[in-house]
C-alpha cells in the first residue's frame, strides 16, 4: 500500500506521462511535485521497491503494467461476484482460470499489491474490488 505522499507523487508521474509521453527527469518531477530532488529520488526508489515503477536504464523509469494473467483473474473475480453476489473461493478461482492454487495466490498477491483488490487474510470469501479494469 502507498502512503498519501507516495500516492500523490505517483499521480504527478501519471500526469507527466500524459503530458510528455514518458516519466521526465528528477528535476522536472521535483518542479511538478514541489519536493526536493532528493525526495523525488526517494519516492522513485520506494515506488520501484513496491513494484509500481521499474528502471529501464540510465536512470529512467516506467510504470509497471499488470500481466494479462493478473487482469484475467480480476475479470473472473468480478464476473463471479456479479453472477453469484459473493466472492469466489480460491478453489473456485482455480477451476475458473484453469491455473493451480499457487498461480492463483501469486496473482491475488499481485492484484492486492497494486491495490486492485483487498484480500482479508484467513477468510475464504473476502475479496474486495478496489479498482475496475
Amino acid at each position: 500500500m502507498l502512503n498519501k505522499s507516495q500516492s500523490d507523487f505517483l499521480k504527478v508521474i501519471v500526469k507527466c506521462i500524459n503530458e510528455y509521453g514518458h516519466i521526465p527527469s528528477s528535476v522536472v518531477l521535483s518542479e511538478k511535485s514541489n519536493v526536493t530532488i532528493q525526495q523525488v529520488n526517494t519516492y522513485l526508489r520506494q515506488l520501484t521497491e513496491k513494484k509500481y515503477l521499474e528502471k529501464t536504464g540510465r536512470g529512467q523509469y516506467q510504470l509497471v503494467e499488470l500481466h494479462e494473467n493478473h487482469l484475467d483473474l480480476l475479470r473472473h473475480i468480478i464476473n463471479f461476484m456479479q453472477t453469484h453476489k459473493y466472492c469466489p473461493s480460491n478453489k473456485e478461482l482455480t477451476k475458473l482460470t484453469g491455473r493451480d492454487d499457487q498461480e492463483v495466490n501469486r496473482s491475488l498477491r499481485m492484484l492486492q499489491q497494486y491495490e486492485y483488490v483487498q484480500v482479508v487474510p484467513n477468510k475464504g470469501r473476502h475479496i474486495y474490488i478496489r479498482k475496475f479494469v
